[in-house]
C-alpha cells in the first residue's frame, strides 16, 4: 500500500510543504497589511526561520500584541506549517520598530 501522509487538523505537514523565500513571506505581509512596507530576514538560511521587520500605518493606535497578531494573520496558515519562527518587528511611519 503507497504511502499517505496525514495531516493533523487537516493541515499540510512540513515535510509535505514548499518551503517558503524571504520574498514570499514579504509578499504575504503586504498583501495582508494596509500600506505596509515590509523587509524579510532568513535568521537560518534554512527558509523557516524568519525575522520580519513591518512599518505600516494600519498599526497606529494598537498595541504591540494586537500589531504582531495582524502579522500573524497575514502570514496564516504558513505559521503551522512552512514557517518554523517569525521574530516580528513592528512600526508606524511616525515611530521606532519594536
Amino acid at each position: 500500500m503507497p504511502y499517505k501522509p496525514r495531516f493533523a487538523a487537516g493541515r499540510p505537514n512540513r515535510r509535505t510543504t514548499p518551503m517558503m523565500t524571504c520574498e514570499d513571506v514579504q509578499a504575504l505581509i503586504e498583501k495582508g497589511i494596509e500600506d505596509a512596507k515590509c523587509r524579510v530576514f532568513d535568521l537560518t538560511g534554512t527558509s523557516d526561520h524568519f525575522e520580519v521587520q513591518v512599518e505600516s500605518a494600519a498599526f497606529e493606535g494598537k498595541s504591540l500584541i494586537e500589531q504582531h497578531k495582524m502579522v500573524h494573520k497575514a502570514v496564516g496558515m504558513h505559521l503551522t506549517t512552512t514557517i518554523h519562527a517569525l521574530q516580528i518587528k513592528t512600526s508606524t511611519p511616525k515611530t521606532p520598530s519594536r
